[in-house]
């Protein structure tokens, strides 16, 4: 077999492991995280946006966020949860 053939297996097979190392961490860590209690409202016909908001916590590792829409000069989306300050932990 020719050396370059043998190091792109080569590189391939480590590209492939590492994948599979990476996949398995987080599977691990996302099991053992928790997600942030939500706290506010939407209003009807926005509830997409509290689940996309509530998923960024669940699945992504945010530790704190706000978010506040106002459609038509009316607030229609007002969440927030986690902490602030993650040396503190003060609530968002």
């Amino acid at each position: 077999m020719k050396l370059i053939t043998k190091a792109t297996l080569g590189l391939a097979a480590a590209g492939t492991a590492y994948v599979l190392v990476q996949k398995a961490r987080h599977a691990g860590t996302s099991a053992t995280h928790t997600a942030a209690e939500i706290h506010g409202f939407v209003s009807q016909g926005f509830e997409a946006v509290r689940a996309a908001f509530t998923e960024n916590f669940a699945k992504r590792r945010e530790v704190g966020a706000a978010c506040c829409v106002y459609h038509k000069g009316e607030r229609v989306i007002d969440l927030w949860g986690g902490i602030r300050n993650k040396e503190t932990g003060e609530p968002w």
